[in-house]
């Protein structure tokens, strides 16, 4: 099987968001964080919402998106798929930071990629001149030189769909740990929520998402749909990212702006699923050779299911936590 790479779908302009769709629904006009939305949305009530969000970095932010998270939406579990150094890059005093104790919330750091895994795939995509230009001159390059050559003539080749299928592919280990952590914090079920994220919420936020939607029976169309709604943060995620493009500089730096790599195309998406179906037979086959089995999996369904009400009727949750009587359904936001 060819070694799956670039970024399909990029090539198309960024779809404009359908009216259904309000990108600011659950935190409100002016957020500082990016891409926050409940993993509900769009799986015609096959997930409860008010259970499981994701987003971008939390450490973004602002007093008012701090409140309400804790608040309002009581998330208490916070799932981070950055590196270990990316993570110490946030500012401690930042106003959600600086409140998860007195809110009782805990942080779970499981970093999602190995570095030291993806260096030498990188490395190889490299032509032979960057390669001799990073051996030869690292210690004039420097690690913003090294990071510059890397990302210019690694990672364009690469690609998202590369990317994504890196993970799924040599992250086996971390994708448990992921998945087990997003299943024990959702079983434990006292009315607060889970939040998982990683830098941008895209990347390897939406492959965890796309599995966590397979296990829960969410249909394909609307697993790629889910992953797409990123394409509507497009501009914010530009912004949020500008510092980093610019201090990767030279072709790196035109390739993260104006390439794939701040995209979510559906092609995308629907290449890797295909990557998985190929490789593994099924997203839920593949998920029980990880070791997140049949067993596994009923359970997560279970936990993220809208809760049936008095009547028969199913129950939605407020932002609060508390259950809403009704036919089930999921926002658009």
């Amino acid at each position: 099987m060819r070694e799956p790479r670039g970024t399909p779908g990029a090539e198309l302009p960024v779809a404009t968001a359908p009216p259904s769709v309000a990108k600011n629904a659950i935190l409100g006009a002016g957020t500082a964080v990016p891409n926050f939305r409940d993993l509900a949305d769009g799986t015609a009530g096959a997930l409860a919402p008010g259970r499981l969000y994701r987003s971008a970095a939390p450490s973004l932010a602002h007093g008012a998106d701090a409140a309400r998270i804790l608040g309002e939406l009581r998330v208490r579990t916070f799932i981070d798929l950055r590196s270990v150094t990316e993570a110490g890059a946030d500012d401690a005093s930042a106003p959600l930071p600086s409140r998860l104790s007195a809110a009782r919330a805990r942080v779970l750091r499981l970093p999602l990629v190995d570095d030291r895994k993806v260096a030498p795939v990188l490395f190889r995509l490299m032509p032979a001149h960057a390669q001799v230009r990073l051996l030869c001159c690292l210690p004039c390059l420097g690690r913003a030189g090294a990071t510059r050559l890397v990302a210019s003539h690694g990672l364009s080749r690469l690609g998202l769909l590369g990317l994504y299928a890196f993970v799924i592919d040599s992250s086996a280990e971390r994708l448990l740990a992921a998945l087990d952590a997003v299943l024990d914090a959702v079983e434990a079920d006292d009315g607060n929520a889970t939040l998982i994220h990683c830098s941008a919420g895209k990347d390897r936020t939406g492959v965890l998402a796309a599995l966590i939607l397979s296990a829960c029976g969410v249909p394909r169309n609307a697993i790629v749909e889910q992953y797409t709604r990123t394409e509507h943060w497009h501009d914010e995620l530009r912004g949020g990212l500008g510092a980093l493009a610019k201090g990767l500089g030279g072709g790196a730096q035109g390739y993260i702006l104006a390439g794939g790599i701040l995209r979510a195309p559906a092609a995308t998406m629907e290449a890797l699923l295909d990557h998985i179906d190929d490789g593994y037979g099924s997203a839920r086959a593949y998920l029980a050779r990880i070791g997140f089995g049949a067993d596994k999996q009923a359970r997560l369904r279970a936990a993220l299911a809208p809760r049936p009400a008095p009547g028969g009727a199913s129950a939605r949750r407020r932002p609060d936590g508390s259950a809403v009587a009704g036919s089930a359904g999921t926002s658009d936001g």
